[in-house]
């Protein structure tokens, strides 16, 4: 069991989520927020134009938007402030094929 009792497992609370659980709702809505102000400096430092989410935060991604956009718009001004945020194509398991991905490259690198 994780805070508040809920269940620490994503799937499980994605359900409570979707079910309209208010104690989960709220805990996505501030890392929504805190989501937001990550990315909001990241772009500043490194000018991003696009960011792309994959693992649990991909799974969440329509619960956590609204707050994280609605941070993005407070922070980012400038060219950071078109910055695009997708869900990886590659599912769940994205995290894992860039690791095997840069381990094969430095495999083959000379």
């Amino acid at each position: 069991m994780g805070p508040e009792g809920l269940p620490a497992e994503g799937p499980a609370l994605l359900h409570m989520a979707k079910a309209g659980d208010p104690r989960v709702l709220g805990i996505l809505e501030q890392a929504g927020a805190k989501l937001g102000l990550a990315i909001s400096m990241f772009a500043r430092v490194l000018n991003m134009s696009k960011v792309v989410l994959a693992g649990g935060a991909a799974d969440f991604w329509d619960l956590l938007e609204p707050a994280c956009i609605g941070e993005l718009e407070q922070r980012v001004i400038g060219p950071a402030a078109s910055i695009s945020i997708a869900k990886t194509v590659l599912g769940p398991e994205a995290v894992m094929l860039g690791a095997a991905g840069v381990v094969w490259h430095n495999l083959l690198s000379p």
